[in-house]
């Protein structure tokens, strides 16, 4: 193990033995292509009211029933006056030591082996008011579908109205022959 994979591994056992806040247990199945999803929503009402303010750590468990990639993604919103954190920890299967992945947006773990995994969504929540989430989707094998920008669907539109004007262009001038 290297000296910084090992301070990572202190670094999260340290925090899940000192977790004290909102925890979930959720069992996602067998995983497979289809793309499945994961969330947590955090709301605060006020100084003393709603979420616990603190660390957290969510739990998903799932299967893989054969060797596989597992890739994914994971995203916070925050609103109003909250703010979250969020890291993931792969542990389970053919896995020795936890796979931490500290980064926002995609994820992968490759050559996992068939077997049960737990998947930890773990951070920190703070704040007065307003609504966080962190908002994923995982999948085995196959890749992940992208979520289109704004000016792709544009682009997408304004070429369907290029192909339709064409068409209407050669149909009047079609009639004009005629």
């Amino acid at each position: 193990m290297t000296p910084t994979r090992a301070a990572k591994t202190i670094a999260a056992l340290m925090f899940f033995s000192s977790t004290a806040a909102t925890a979930l247990d959720v069992d996602l199945g067998t995983l497979g292509p289809p793309v499945t999803a994961f969330s947590n929503t955090f709301v605060r009402n006020g100084n003393d009211s709603g979420t616990p303010l603190g660390p957290y750590a969510d739990n998903y468990f799932f299967t893989l029933t054969q060797s596989a990639t597992v890739l994914g993604d994971l995203f916070v919103t925050e609103g109003g006056r909250t703010r979250l954190s969020a890291a993931l920890q792969l542990t389970g299967g053919n896995i020795v030591d936890p796979l931490i992945d500290d980064t926002l947006g995609p994820f992968g773990f490759p050559d996992l082996a068939p077997g049960s995994y737990t998947l930890v969504v773990h951070g920190t929540f703070a704040g007065v008011s307003g609504v966080s989430r962190y908002l994923g989707r995982i999948s085995a094998g196959g890749t992940l579908p992208g979520v289109p920008e704004p000016a792709t669907w544009l682009l997408l539109v304004a070429g369907f109205g290029v192909l339709g004007a064409g068409a209407r262009a050669r149909l009047a001038s079609a009639a004009a022959r005629a």
